[in-house]
């Protein structure tokens, strides 16, 4: 729906930028709950998929066009209290890696 919202209205999607992330708090893998890893995940690294999956659809027919996808240092290094969020982040990074398409980056933010 996104997608053709975009492509409707403004006549093409040319570029993207994927900036999924919220903090559901700071546990490690023993003490966090299931609801929260789930919530994490979904939010954080399913939300990006689902944006990459129509956004190379309609490029890739399109003739191309550019994507970003913002990860985090959480996506290159561990953190014991933040599991969820690690887990998503690295996932970023991986099904960036995994596109098929050379027109995507992930970066990790910049302090």
């Amino acid at each position: 729906a996104m997608v053709g919202f975009v492509v409707s209205t403004f006549g093409g999607l040319h570029a993207a930028f994927n900036n999924a992330g919220i903090d559901t708090g700071h546990k490690g893998v023993a003490d966090l709950p299931l609801d929260q890893w789930q919530r994490n995940l979904a939010t954080n690294l399913t939300g990006v998929y689902l944006c990459l999956k129509h956004e190379i659809a309609h490029m890739l027919g399109a003739g191309g066009g550019a994507i970003v996808n913002t990860s985090s240092t959480a996506g290159a290094v561990g953190i014991a209290t933040s599991a969820d969020y690690v887990a998503a982040k690295h996932g970023v990074v991986g099904v960036t890696r995994a596109s098929p398409w050379t027109g995507i980056t992930a970066c990790a933010p910049i302090r």
